[in-house]
């Protein structure tokens, strides 16, 4: 099965944890079926040996056939699986080949439609996004981890800041007891995972942000594709150690939750939120950062990512910034009528 070779490959290959072959299961057991995306996973051997998975899907709809990322929607990313060494050799004429030849196994498509795809890959510039592609409406961020945190720490912050949030904990204390933890039990997770979603929701609704949790008529429950994706994940034997819960409690009640993804040597932030309650003004969600951070630096994981989105805590940690790319090309006389308007959505998308 594909999905055997993948999870091998994918072992020793690079991937962000929106390529992971449990995160792509997930998706497309949870949404992808229903939504009628059909997967197109493409593995590139060269000399007998495996070096890339390109994990697509083909979508129709308005009288087109596009060519997009699996789970493009959900992912923050969207990139391939690729052997590092390779990657160094993947230059563009030899990317233009590899699309060449998927195109052709893929039948006819009126449209390329790629979004969210990273400049780089194996930490090399990725000759996979194409020279027509425009800068996707954000950027990714992430703060690069090195060890011994308390030196790490003053080096993020000042004293004045880090004694600030450390009397803010203690203000918080006053409430009831605190206690950070990391939940592990499924039923528990889904819990967490309804309750970090509604609070960020209520957060982009208050502010007037786009809201990607935003309920779904496309399923019959209303749940959007990516809580769908992260109650399922929650389930899936194999993902146990990518998906990440934890939470600052006071008294047992969850008042910060932090929704990550692990890949490597990367820990992921997708979901943070807080409760907008009295706990608030003592920035619980910046108290959790910190502590997860702090666990992910002893831990040994190389970077803290921060994903895509360009909010302002987001931009007042990171000391990485990854630049993202949308590619939307015609490849017919129907593909090419309708790629101006694909663009024109992102380039407003991008100035809003």
């Amino acid at each position: 099965m594909i999905a055997d070779v993948w999870r091998a490959f994918q072992a020793t290959a690079w991937h962000t944890p929106f390529q992971d072959i449990d995160w792509v299961t997930a998706w497309y057991e949870a949404a992808g079926r229903a939504i009628g995306h059909r997967p197109f996973v493409v593995l590139g051997y060269e000399d007998g040996e495996l070096r890339l998975i390109l994990p697509l899907a083909l979508e129709r709809g308005g009288g087109l056939v596009k060519l997009s990322w699996l789970a493009q929607a959900a992912n923050d990313y969207n990139a391939p699986v690729i052997d590092p060494a390779f990657a160094a050799r993947c230059d563009q004429s030899l990317v233009e080949d590899i699309w060449s030849v998927v195109l052709d196994a893929c039948g006819p498509v009126d449209l390329i439609d790629f979004a969210q795809q990273p400049e780089q890959i194996a930490g090399q510039a990725s000759g996979f996004i194409h020279r027509a592609a425009m800068a996707s409406s954000c950027g990714a961020h992430l703060v690069n981890l090195k060890p011994g945190w308390a030196a790490f720490y003053a080096g993020l912050r000042g004293s004045k800041s880090r004694k600030r949030l450390r009397e803010k904990q203690n203000k918080l204390g006053r409430l009831g007891k605190v206690q950070f933890r990391g939940e592990k039990d499924p039923a528990a997770q889904r819990v967490l995972i309804r309750q970090a979603i509604a609070w960020k929701s209520q957060q982009l609704d208050g502010t007037g942000d786009r809201n990607p949790f935003t309920p779904d008529n496309t399923f019959p429950d209303g749940i959007n594709e990516i809580e769908r994706t992260l109650l399922a994940l929650c389930d899936a034997p194999g993902a146990r150690h990518k998906l990440r819960i934890d939470g600052l409690f006071v008294d047992g009640k969850a008042v910060a939750l932090i929704i990550a993804l692990i890949a490597g040597a990367s820990y992921s932030v997708f979901i943070t939120a807080h409760a907008s309650d009295e706990t608030s003004k003592f920035s619980p969600g910046a108290i959790l950062l910190v502590k997860t951070m702090q666990l992910a630096c002893r831990a040994g994981y190389r970077q803290f990512d921060l994903l895509a989105g360009d909010e302002a805590y987001k931009m007042d940690w990171c000391d990485g910034h990854i630049a993202l790319w949308d590619d939307v090309r015609g490849l017919t006389l129907t593909g090419k009528a309708a790629a101006p308007l694909g663009r024109l959505v992102r380039q407003a998308k991008r100035l809003l």
